[in-house]
């Protein structure tokens, strides 16, 4: 998708009066940063921290970080936009106490860029997370795994927001919900074709 055609989305969803939730890596907030916050639809961004690409580089990662919260600080500043900050990579109960070295210094960062004293918990939190500031939130969670029919069932009860009140469009102007980084659990199709 093109980002003209993104902002078109926006003023239709602000025209009709339907709030946006967007969700991203947040790689392209600094580039898109200004349509993002003079935007009047969005409601929140929820940045999935433990999407970035090159985990292994501490350098970059930081770099990366640094600039999600600037633009969060600028957001939180000057609009009504909600953040969700998410580390979304916990394997099992030990690892959320034991934060690992990526989360650790994702965490630092966050409280040194939003002038935050006190440590964060460790543990899981209850519901959507735990305020951080005004407008801000971290959700920490297990890591996510999109459902797929090729997956041993983990539980007979719940539901999926997908076509509800989710949908995914990609760069490239795939359709669905439900992608991984292989596949789509529901392809619709593509905008950019007929």
């Amino acid at each position: 998708m093109t980002i003209e055609a993104f902002e078109e989305i926006l003023t239709l969803c602000y025209k009709y009066e339907v709030k946006v939730n967007l969700t991203t890596n947040g790689t392209l907030l600094k580039k898109h940063k200004d349509l993002l916050l003079s935007s009047k639809a969005l409601r929140q961004v929820s940045i999935s921290l433990q999407s970035y690409e090159k985990p292994e580089d501490y350098k970059d990662f930081e770099i990366y970080l640094n600039n999600v919260m600037s633009i969060v600080n600028e957001g939180r500043n000057n609009t009504n936009i909600i953040f969700e900050l998410r580390l979304w990579n916990y394997e099992d109960e030990e690892s959320v106490g034991n934060n690992s070295i990526k989360n650790q210094q994702a965490l630092e960062i966050i409280k040194k860029a939003l002038e935050i004293s006190e440590d964060f918990y460790e543990e899981l939190p209850k519901g959507k997370g735990i305020k951080l500031l005004s407008q801000v939130y971290l959700s920490k969670s297990y890591e996510f795994q999109w459902p797929d029919m090729s997956r041993q069932v983990i539980s007979t009860k719940g539901s999926c927001y997908g076509l509800r009140e989710q949908i995914g469009i990609l760069v490239n102007g795939d359709v669905g919900i439900g992608k991984d980084s292989e596949k789509w659990a529901i392809f619709l199709g593509s905008q950019l074709k007929d």
